[in-house]
C-alpha cells in the first residue's frame, strides 16, 4: 500500500467496501497490530 490511505486502496482496487480490503491486506499493513505484540511482552 506504499503508505496509502486503506480508503484509497479500497477504491483502486474495486472492493465493494473497506472491510474487504482490511480483511485480505491487513497482516500486511505496518502498524496495524496497533502495538499488541509490545504490549503483550510488557505484561508477561
Amino acid at each position: 500500500m506504499a503508505g496509502k490511505h486503506p480508503k484509497y486502496v479500497q477504491e483502486l482496487l474495486g472492493h465493494a467496501s473497506i472491510s474487504i480490503t482490511l480483511d485480505t491486506y491487513s497482516h500486511v499493513i505496518e502498524g496495524m497490530d496497533g502495538g499488541l505484540g509490545d504490549a503483550m511482552d510488557e505484561a508477561l
